[in-house]
């Protein structure tokens, strides 16, 4: 048997579908992901640990998306910069004056909350982006040089450029100097490998198959975003967002393309597809107005569970121990909804420099006393280690069905209600860096006051 016949020519049939080499190990990927997350509960590739982590789930995109950059770089001519310019620029200002004035329409029209269940961010964060990855994977196929160099143009149209210019002009966060250095990162790759290519022949020949080497990585690390169970369930709105946004991004690029630009159309075609980055972008807003927040994208596909006969916040804890006494030392998220035949919370002021303490906030706080209310719980636990950094133990807080009122919990009852809870052995700090930040006294004891305030 010959060694032709050996051979099982994977590559070849990756790529005879349309961005296979990125689209194929996306979808093994998320399914993958799926699997890890919807049976068994856990972050496969954070059970692995490195190097796999980092190869295949999105910890390691930016890695990816930087040598991209770089290689494409390297291939670059300063003509085809030049005819990359040409082609790319025009069609990023068309989109942009679409995208603007439908977003701004799609605002005033419905607001922030959107209709159909599509809210305004997912809006503009959707027809403003474009996924450079999986433009390249497009392009390569069909494309000339001055297309796959347009490549580094996309991708800053792909990453934060439009979305966080959108956001600085409509929402409260503003454009700033961490903003125009997130845009900076991005070109500082690419002009490097233009200046190596440009000088030596030789880098220019050793990178030119670069992209097409991690390109299926990139795929990878895309599809461990993806919950297909959780995807399912929002197929009516992703219809709706799709058809969207083809017709928005597609039809005026592909005329100007078409018509004025006189190119077949390869650049409007291969740009239509979404960046999966534009998914963090509405963390971005009004990220300036919190002093401390714990976040986490919580499972809603762990199994649900019946709590009976809640007295108090002590039953309720002590109800939830067996669960926590699994792992002391990893955090919890809980997540439960009743109709509460007592619900007694909590809420202070609004505060203006120069700021309260917690406990001097508290001092002046709102209590707040329901009957027969419907709602939901959202709790954290936290372990005992980590005090000074967050509250050791439960904090729980309460969201009204229609989002009217809420507060901290100071007591409740509820002969039954249902709950998920989500274990989560990992979590990232992020800390402010500015002066005030850095002037603070983060060694004071506070437990006996942060005690009183929580209501222990």
């Amino acid at each position: 048997m010959s060694e032709e016949k050996k051979n099982v020519n994977i590559w070849k049939a990756l790529q005879k579908v349309p961005a296979g080499t990125m689209f194929v190990p996306l979808i093994i990927g998320a399914i993958i992901t799926t699997i890890g997350q919807g049976l068994f509960n856990v972050d496969i590739w954070a059970v692995l640990g490195n190097p796999m982590k980092d190869m295949f789930s999105s910890s390691g995109q930016m890695l990816i998306i930087g040598l991209m950059l770089f290689f494409t770089g390297t291939g670059v001519k300063v003509s085809d910069l030049k005819s990359a310019l040409g082609r790319s620029v025009p069609l990023i200002i068309v989109r942009l004056v679409v995208a603007y004035t439908l977003c701004a329409l799609y605002y005033v029209l419905f607001g922030f909350e959107g209709v159909f269940g599509i809210p305004f961010l997912a809006v503009a964060c959707a027809i403003t982006s474009a996924n450079a990855a999986l433009y390249m994977g497009i392009i390569s196929p069909f494309g000339d040089e001055a297309d796959k160099a347009g490549f580094g143009i996309m991708l800053i149209c792909s990453m934060p450029l439009l979305p966080i210019l959108f956001l600085g002009f409509y929402g409260t966060s503003g454009f700033g100097i961490a903003q125009v250095m997130q845009i900076i990162a991005l070109l500082i790759p690419f002009i490097l490998g233009m200046i190596l290519g440009s000088l030596d022949a030789d880098i220019r020949k050793v990178f030119a198959g670069g992209n097409a080497t991690i390109l299926p990585f990139l795929g990878f690390e895309f599809g461990s975003t993806i919950n297909l169970f959780k995807a399912l369930g929002m197929i009516p709105q992703g219809i709706l967002l799709s058809i969207a946004y083809f017709i928005i991004v597609i039809g005026p690029s592909y005329f100007v393309e078409r018509n004025i630009l006189h190119r077949p159309g390869y650049i409007s075609v291969a740009s239509a597809s979404l960046a999966g980055i534009a998914l963090a972008i509405p963390a971005m807003a009004d990220t300036d107005k919190l002093a401390f927040s714990t976040v986490t994208k919580f499972d809603h596909s762990v199994k649900e569970q019946t709590i009976t006969n809640v007295e108090d916040i002590k039953t309720l804890k002590a109800k939830l121990q067996p669960i926590v006494d699994q792992n002391k030392n990893i955090f919890y998220m809980f997540l439960a909804h009743a109709k509460f035949s007592k619900m007694h919370v909590r809420s202070c002021y609004k505060c203006a420099k120069p700021y309260p303490t917690h406990a001097e906030t508290a001092c002046e706080q709102r209590e707040y006393h329901y009957e027969n209310e419907e709602g939901q719980i959202i709790a954290i636990y936290c372990p005992d280690y980590v005090e000074g950094i967050n509250l050791p133990g439960w904090h729980f807080h309460f969201l009204s069905d229609d989002k009217t009122h809420g507060g901290h919990i100071l007591g409740l009852s509820a002969d039954e209600f249902t709950f998920k809870m989500n274990a989560i052995p990992e979590f990232d700090l992020v800390l402010l860096t500015d002066s005030d930040f850095g002037k603070l006294n983060l060694t004071e004891d506070l437990s006996e006051s942060t005690n009183a305030v929580e209501g222990n």
